[in-house]
């Protein structure tokens, strides 16, 4: 559900993510209920190891559209990316990588476009 809602905040803000501009919880509350869900879902912390490493994957997203870009990098690096297998891996997960691996590049630097 969290990430559904995060897809479809960011479908809706596309123009506002292409000038870099950070999205807010209060004017966004399909981006606030993702982050509460996901907050929710970290907090409890009976997660097996790949449902951990989504849901920091998907808190790193929804911490990147917000410009809190050490927030973002500090979820990629409870995740450690460079320890994930990327064998044997379906889809779905190989894309979530991929997102990690453009935050932790990207971070701060605003010179650089932001991922569509």
């Amino acid at each position: 559900m969290a990430e559904a809602l995060l897809e479809e905040c960011l479908l809706e803000n596309m123009d506002l993510l292409c000038s870099s501009t950070p999205l807010m919880d209060k004017p966004q509350a399909r981006l606030s209920k993702a982050k509460g869900y996901l907050n929710t879902i970290l907090s409890r912390g009976r997660l097996t190891p790949r449902y951990l490493n989504e849901a920091l994957l998907l808190m790193a997203k929804v911490h990147y559209v917000q410009g809190r870009y050490r927030d973002a990098q500090g979820m990629c690096a409870r995740v450690g990316l460079e320890d994930l297998t990327q064998d044997d891996q379906p889809v779905y997960h190989l894309r979530l990588l991929a997102e990690a691996f453009i935050i932790k590049g990207l971070g701060g630097n605003t010179n650089y476009p932001r991922p569509k």
